[in-house]
């Protein structure tokens, strides 16, 4: 059994393609100017750099890198599969994290600001 958990615990080896993908897929998810968009049906995603005009899909199988010259489609192991899944996912939470923190200063400012107005008024 414990074989089994240190197998079931080992950090995934990738292979040289496998590292420069999820290199390229850190990179994207890093930039200002990308979009990302989640397929709910079957949790693929797709992040977009705009301003290279890159595209990456991440679908349940394969991951496909593109622009307006080329397309590389390759299926890959699960495992990494579900590694470059996580890692978008990430970026989702902290996208999100980050909007719901504007979205309450935000709200608070105006509270504040409504507040203020009521207090001149009295």
């Amino acid at each position: 059994m414990k074989i089994f958990t240190k197998w079931w615990l080992s950090p995934l080896k990738l292979t040289e393609k496998e590292a420069i993908i999820l290199k390229g897929c850190q990179l994207i998810l890093s930039q200002y100017d990308r979009h990302m968009e989640i397929q709910p049906n079957d949790m693929s995603y797709l992040i977009e750099r705009e301003s290279l005009g890159y595209s990456m899909i991440v679908n349940s199988t394969s991951i496909d890198f593109s622009n307006h010259d080329f397309i590389i489609i390759r299926d890959y192991r699960e495992k990494f599969i579900d590694l470059v899944k996580s890692t978008i996912k990430e970026q989702v939470i902290i996208d999100r994290t980050k909007r719901f923190a504007e979205k309450s200063k935000n709200e608070n400012l105006l509270l504040t600001r409504m507040l203020e107005k009521i207090e001149k008024n009295d």
